[in-house]
């Protein structure tokens, strides 16, 4: 985990352009699996993925649509064996995307992981 962090703070840093539509993807049909399905191999992706949006969350929450997306994919996992994973990137996330959460509805999105 702290190698990917480097890695993605020079990579901030130089100014390079990554293309995270690869990333979404990901999130997108992992958040579709239900929990009974996450176990073995299936978990450390969803881990590995946590890790990898926690580690680029910098560069991730350019906006509101994607830190919803992000958000409620972290909040799925907080309960199975990736939860270390998934909390540390959402604290990530809530930390690196405050200007978005700032706005109304995503204090609501918020209150709606929560519960």
């Amino acid at each position: 985990m702290c190698v990917l962090n480097l890695v993605a703070d020079e990579v901030i840093q130089d100014g390079f352009s990554f293309d995270f539509s690869m990333i979404f993807h990901m999130v997108a049909i992992l958040s579709r699996i239900t929990p009974d399905k996450l176990n073995g191999f299936m978990c450390l992706v969803y881990k590995s993925v946590a890790d990898v949006v926690g580690s680029y969350s910098k560069w991730i929450c350019t906006s509101e649509n994607n830190l919803k997306m992000l958000m409620f994919f972290c909040a799925s996992g907080i309960n199975g064996s990736m939860s270390t994973a998934c909390s540390t990137t959402l604290r990530k996330l809530c930390e690196d995307g405050s200007p978005f959460i700032q706005e109304d509805s995503s204090l609501d999105n918020l209150i709606l992981i929560e519960q």
